[in-house]
């Protein structure tokens, strides 16, 4: 599905992602994980398009390097970013429909609490409500790659269960999905395989039954 080679990123002139590799196989969930500053975002924006690269993106076999980010989402690639971006002063409906798609009704029946909400103030959701907008306007592009990043950040526990059965419905669809995540029990819930970023570049992987062994390595 997707496959990254020798990848550098930079906002300028100093690498942000040094020699980083890693691939996403067909119906995976990969997570990436890392302290902060250590690219995690970066990566994300770098598969995206969003940032000058060197090295090799593959998706679905094709190198996708030096396309615009209007093609890669074309193509699949669709993303929920950091601190959701949602539009406040939009209902939830044209948060939807501002995507170009026109598949409401599918979105609708993995988030029927958005579909409740469809006429209400996209700022006025709560924090879970607003995550789920996100990520639905991500779906809206009917993608075969999602990007996750920081989904489960400043919600409270018991709604990152709720975030978790969203993103077990989002993989149930046969949707690969790349995640940027702390929250490492909603990692370990969720994930198939896991990457660790730090200061730029790949320094351990593993599964899910990996995650006691990085936690110590890394986040203790």
């Amino acid at each position: 599905m997707l496959k990254v080679e020798n990848l550098y990123a930079s906002y300028g002139r100093e690498d942000i992602l040094r020699d980083v590799n890693l691939e996403v196989l067909e119906k995976e969930t990969v997570a990436i994980l890392g302290p902060n500053g250590a690219g995690k975002t970066t990566l994300l924006k770098a598969i995206c398009g969003l940032l000058k690269t060197r090295g090799r993106i593959l998706f679905e076999g094709k190198d996708i390097s030096g396309l615009k980010t209007h093609k890669r989402i074309a193509l699949g690639i669709a993303i929920s970013p950091e601190g959701r971006r949602i539009f406040p002063n939009m209902n939830v409906r044209d948060n939807l429909l501002i995507t170009g798609f026109k598949n409401l009704e599918e979105v609708y029946e993995i988030f029927p609490r958005l579909k409740e909400r469809r006429d209400q103030l996209a700022g006025t959701l709560s924090g879970g409500e607003q995550q789920m907008l996100s990520i639905a306007r991500a779906l809206m592009f009917k993608p075969k790659l999602l990007l996750l990043d920081e989904p489960s950040f400043g919600l409270a526990p018991v709604i990152v269960e709720t975030l978790s059965e969203t993103i077990h419905k989002v993989k149930d669809l046969g949707v690969s999905i790349l995640l940027v995540e702390q929250n490492l029990s909603l990692v370990a819930e969720i994930s198939d395989r896991i990457y660790v970023l730090s200061g730029g570049e790949i320094v351990d992987e593993g599964t899910r039954r990996d995650i006691e062994r990085i936690e110590k390595s890394y986040f203790t």
